[in-house]
This record gives structure tokens, sequence and C-alpha cells, in this order.
């Protein structure tokens, strides 16, 4: 598919691992520097490079590398936590000492069970989602791949987009000795081609650069843009929607960031915790975190070290659990309407309090065709893909507008493009009006998609205003 091929096997990576034996050299550091304190360390480092490139050429290539270093430090029940993003022992020594005097005044967690008695991950299964050819992939490959997705479009037609490569590392240990490290990597091309009416997008997302197919993307982002019709403008109403799997990923992230929740204190739970055992949507509707699904990150652990699994958020329409960490699945455990929580292996790395969230999300497909699933809709709008999201610090709902082609369906099928609307909507009481879900699996938007999502109908969508 791309011009990608085994004689580029040869060369050396363009991206080098860190590699086990530093980040253990780096670890060791911190339990040196902690003496007898139990402590956690976890560090992950992530590159990425991409090109920009518009329908005039490659407009700018960009190469990035990060790496983040988290001391925890657990004593008395008070569990305190310091970063740094400077790899050496001497940075690592010093931000384990910034952890160790917050001691005192670090809050209460009690009923933490302690750090992760981390287990040693088998090589084959640490590096099971990274791809050696993808760590070769250098700015060339990158712009041959952005050539082969301009060299399809049409020549009436304008285009931007970014295609690149990227992946991350990550290592957690513990003073108990355990220690677990994996690597992976991805690959993807987004594009925008616009036409004197309309915009499209298409996108490709995977974790090896040789089954990049910018091909099918940009045929995908033309299909939209190519319209001789001036798009029409309808009023703000309710509709019933077909959402495409770029708009239904971003559903799906809003609804894990703002409904997989864990409780807040010990006498309050989140409004999808108070639901767990009850059937919220459509028996066709099943969100799910696998660890062997094919998105990235997909580490065989979290950032505490916990094993991850397969996990059912929503079971055929029932509300069926929420992602742990080992603080929040403490906390939860001592609520009486949420005993018997365990971590889920979603904790995350980040610099001060953990939220633990899904990181590869997807939604099972069913069993409609985009075409059967066309004529659920009498008079309704198909979107391609959602843009300029927020979300709301007071309630738990999701603004933006539609975007890259937004189409009126009248009579089971597409009729002309409509111009773009602005909406409001709950995540949860959207996934309520879920009455169909296709066959068709996408990722979401961005390089390193962490959603795949079907299509699908709800026979509601609340739009709020013109675009």
């Amino acid at each position: 598919m791309t011009a990608f091929t085994g004689a580029a096997k040869s060369r050396k990576r363009h991206h080098e691992l860190v590699g086990e034996p530093i980040l253990r050299a780096l670890a060791k550091q911190a339990f040196k520097t902690a003496g007898s304190i139990e402590t956690e360390v976890v560090i992950r480092h992530t590159w990425r490079q991409t090109v920009l490139f518009s329908e005039q050429g490659m407009l700018r290539h960009r190469h990035r590398k990060e790496t983040v270093i988290v001391v925890r430090v657990l004593c008395n029940d008070r569990l305190a936590v310091a970063a740094t993003r400077v790899p050496t022992p001497t940075s690592v020594a010093q931000t384990t000492q910034r952890a160790l005097d917050s001691l005192s005044h670090a809050p209460l967690t009690p009923g933490f069970p302690g750090f992760a008695t981390v287990h040693t991950v088998k090589t084959d299964e640490s590096l099971r989602g990274f791809d050696e050819d993808t760590a070769r992939v250098g700015k060339e490959d990158l712009e041959s791949l952005a050539g082969e997705a301009l060299c399809t479009l049409p020549s009436h037609l304008r285009a931007a987009g970014h295609a690149g490569v990227g992946g991350h590392e990550m290592g957690v240990a513990t003073s108990q000795g355990g220690w677990a490290w994996a690597a992976d990597t991805c690959a993807g091309l987004e594009i925008i081609t616009r036409a004197a009416h309309a915009t499209g997008m298409g996108n490709t997302a995977e974790r090896r650069f040789e089954t990049v197919d910018p091909i099918a993307a940009t045929r995908a982002a033309a299909a939209k843009a190519d319209c001789e019709i001036a798009p029409s403008e309808i009023p703000p109403a309710t509709y019933p929607v077909l959402l495409e799997p770029a708009a239904m990923a971003s559903l799906l992230e809003a609804f894990a960031r703002l409904c997989l929740r864990p409780v807040c204190s010990v006498e309050e739970t989140t409004p999808f915790a108070r639901l767990l055992g009850q059937k919220i949507c459509s028996s066709a509707v099943t969100v799910a975190d696998d660890p062997t699904a094919p998105i990235a990150p997909n580490f065989p652990f979290d950032a505490e070290g916990t094993t991850r699994r397969a996990v059912r958020f929503l079971d055929a329409g029932i509300a069926a659990t929420i992602p742990y960490d080992r603080v929040s699945a403490a906390r939860a455990q001592q609520n009486s309407s949420l005993l018997g929580s365990e971590p889920t292996g979603h904790a995350r790395i980040q610099t001060t309090q953990q939220t633990p969230l899904p990181e590869t999300l997807f939604m099972l497909p069913g069993e409609h065709t985009t075409a059967a699933l066309l004529r659920m809709i009498d008079r309704g709008i198909l979107v391609t893909c959602f843009t300029d999201l927020s979300f709301g610090t007071t309630d738990p709902s999701l603004t933006g507008c539609t975007a890259h082609g937004t189409f009126l369906i009248e009579n089971g099928a597409i009729s002309a493009p409509i111009k773009n609307l602005r909406f409001r909507i709950s995540p949860l009481d959207a996934f309520r009006k879920i009455c169909g879900v296709g066959r068709c699996l996408g990722p979401g938007t961005g390089l390193v998609p962490s959603v795949l999502a079907p299509v699908t109908v709800l026979s509601e969508f609340s739009f709020t205003a013109p675009a």
C-alpha cells in the first residue's frame, strides 16, 4: 500500500529504544534514595515523527521525543508523588527526595493496598506491539506516504494533512523487586480535502507503517468534498443521526471521560456507577477495553504494573463496571454499593493525582450494513466527524461542531450536503438513543487514536445552532 519496501529494512532504526537496562538503572537509583520506604517508579518514553503536507508539497517535518519519570512513595497510609522529565540518575534521586519530603503533608489513602507486585513480562509479550520496520521509518518514507496520498487526489481538490509514526516505551518497577517493560509502535495518515463548497476527511491508523493505506483515506476524504451542490442550511433541532466511525469515536471518548469515572469520595458515586447492573441502552451496544485490541497504546500492564485484562464497561446494554486503579479501587471498597471493586489495569502515568481511564477503548461491531443503517432514517443527518470539542465543567456534557462531511438523509438515502451545526449532548443520554450498530469499524482522529468505533445510528441528537 505504501512506498515503504523491504529495501529500507537494512537501515538503522530511525528511533532507538531507551531499553530495559537504562530504565532499570534509573529505577534502582530511586530505590537507593528512598531506602526502606516503599517506592514505585514509572518511566515512559514517547516519540513522534510527522510530516505536514498540502497539495503544494511537503510543508514541515517534526520529530519529538519525551521522557516522563514518576516516583511515588508510601508510608503510614500517605502517598506522595513527584515527577521529572530528565532521565538521569541525579534527576531521579532529586525527584525521589522531593517525594519523600512531601510525605508528611501528603493526603491519606486509607485502605490503599500498597504498590503492585509487578510481574516480569516475557520479552515476546513486551514487544508484541513493537514493529522494527516502523521504528526505521524516516522523513523520506513519510514524504513518500504523503506523496502517494496526494497522487490519488483529484486535480480540482485542495488538501492538507499529516503522516506520521510514533511509539511508546514504559517500565514499571517497585521496591519489592517487581519489574515490567514493554514497547509499541503506531503509524497513520489523516487528510482533509477541500472543494468550492465542502470539505471531507479521511484517516487511517495502524501498528505497522507498511499497512497504512493512504489511497483509501484520500478517496474517502475526496468523496465527501467532491460535491457540486452548495451546502444548504437546515434549522437546528433534534434529528436522527448516522455517526461515521470518527464521529462515534469522539462520542465514545466523551463517554469514557465524563461517565467512566471512579468514585469521588466514600459517600458519593458517579452517575454511571449508580447504574451498575442496570440496562441503560440497546442490547447491541458493548463498550470494552481489551489489551489485545489492534490499537495503540497497548501494553500488557498499566502504569502501576497491574496486569491489563479485557474489561466490558457496557455489556449488551448493561452498565457493567467502571475503570479502577489501586487508589480508586481502595476508595470504592469503602463504599457499600461498590464493595468488591478491584484494580482493572487502567492506571495512567501522571505527574499529579492519577485518574484511571481506558486506553484502548472500542465498541463492538453490530450486524447492520451502512446501507441498512441509512434505511432506518426517514429524515436525519450523516456526520463524518466532530471538531471544536469541549467538555462541561459543571455537568457531564459534550459540545462541538460537525465537520468535514455533513449530509442530509432523506428516505433512507444521502440527499445533499448541509452546513455544519453546533451541538450539546450528554454522552450517557446519547448512548440511550443508539438504535443501530454497523459492521464497519474505524479509528478516531489523530496519529494514535485510542478508540475504534462502528458506524452508528442514534434516534435523537440535539443540534443547538449553526456552526
